[in-house]
């Protein structure tokens, strides 16, 4: 199940949240808020959280660093919820975004692939090494999906719902991830303890 989760469905969470507001966040605001140029500036600022966050794990890659960026993430779709429910006609709810792009957290995938073969240093070169690379061509695959889904089910929620179906989509697909990576530690450290 770990390897599933690690293989399939983290990647397929994190290509489905970090490819959301690409799908639809430039058409919402130049149809809603009708400024071409605010949506270039929404899109750079986006663009510039998940450097960000990406810098940060090149930095320091681990557990903590995971759930703090996919925190702030979360906090920031509740807030775009919030927002939307508490003031309808209001302007700002693109503000979120300039920290959704830290939910790109697909660095630590690698992590949790060293850790379901046991670790650096009991990798087989030349045994698991070829298992090791199967899984990250799969978990691409997987990303691709999560993105095609993303792109897909947010233009569709915004047409049929606007800004909530996304809301409520982004919200969602968070939660999913989040759990996915409790449950995905969970049975690394249940695995661990085994051996």
């Amino acid at each position: 199940m770990a390897y599933l989760l690690i293989v399939y469905a983290f990647p397929f969470w994190d290509g489905a949240i970090s490819r959301l507001p690409f799908a639809w966040l430039t058409i919402a605001v130049v149809d809603i808020l009708g400024s071409i140029s605010l949506a270039a500036l929404i899109i750079f600022g986006y663009q510039m959280s998940r450097a960000f966050g990406q810098s940060i794990q090149a930095w320091k890659c681990n557990t903590t660093v995971n759930y703090i960026l996919n925190g702030i993430a979360f906090t920031a779709y509740i807030i775009f919820v919030i927002y939307i429910e508490v003031i309808p006609d209001g302007t700002l709810w693109y503000i979120p975004f300039f920290f959704a792009g830290l939910a790109e957290t697909l660095p630590v995938q690698q992590q949790y692939l060293i850790a379901f073969f046991g670790g650096e240093d009991a990798i087989d070169e030349e045994k698991d090494d070829m298992k090791l690379r199967h899984a990250v061509k799969a978990s691409h695959t997987s990303t691709g999906i999560g993105s095609m889904t993303a792109f897909v089910l947010s233009s569709q929620m915004s047409k049929r719902f606007e800004l909530y179906g996304v809301a409520y989509l982004g919200v969602s697909i968070m939660c999913l991830k989040l759990i996915t990576n409790l449950v995905i530690d969970y049975l690394l450290y249940r695995r661990k303890q085994q051996k």
